[in-house]
C-alpha cells in the first residue's frame, strides 16, 4: 500500500496502479467499541477524525443497520461466500461516491437475506 488516507470514520489504505494515476484496490479500517449499556443494550463507539482540529476523538455509533440477526442467520444457513461475492461485487461497480462500504455492506446483507427466504424474527422480552 502506498497511500494512506484519514477520513472522518475509516482510515484508508490504497494501492495505486504503476502509473499512479488509479487505485487498485484499497481497504478500510475503522476502531471501535463495542459495550453494554446499563439497560443491557448493545453500544458501539468508534474513532472519529474531526479534520478542522487534526484531532480525535470517541463517537457514539448511531443504531441505523442493525445487522446482527441477518449476519446470524447468514451464518447460519452457510451463505457467508454470498455475502463476500454479492459485496465485492457491489465495491468494486459502485459509481456513487456518496455510497460508502458501511452502506454497501449493509445493502449486501439485505440483498443476501431476502433473495434466500430470511424471515425477521421478533424477539420477545420475558
Amino acid at each position: 500500500f502506498e497511500a494512506c488516507e484519514n477520513s472522518t470514520r475509516v482510515i484508508t489504505l490504497k494501492k495505486l496502479s504503476s502509473s499512479r494515476n488509479k487505485i487498485e484496490y484499497s481497504c478500510d479500517f475503522a476502531i471501535v467499541n463495542d459495550w453494554i449499556d446499563n439497560a443491557g443494550q448493545k453500544q458501539q463507539q468508534y474513532i472519529r477524525y474531526q479534520k478542522d482540529q487534526n484531532s480525535y476523538y470517541w463517537a457514539d455509533q448511531p443504531k441505523g443497520y442493525h445487522l446482527a440477526q441477518k449476519e446470524t442467520w447468514i451464518k447460519k444457513h452457510g451463505l457467508w461466500d454470498e455475502v463476500f461475492d454479492l459485496y465485492l461485487d457491489k465495491k468494486n461497480n459502485n459509481s456513487d461516491p456518496d455510497k460508502k462500504s458501511r452502506s454497501l455492506y449493509a445493502e449486501t446483507i439485505h440483498d443476501v437475506c431476502q433473495k434466500n427466504g430470511y424471515q425477521a424474527r421478533n424477539k420477545s422480552k420475558t
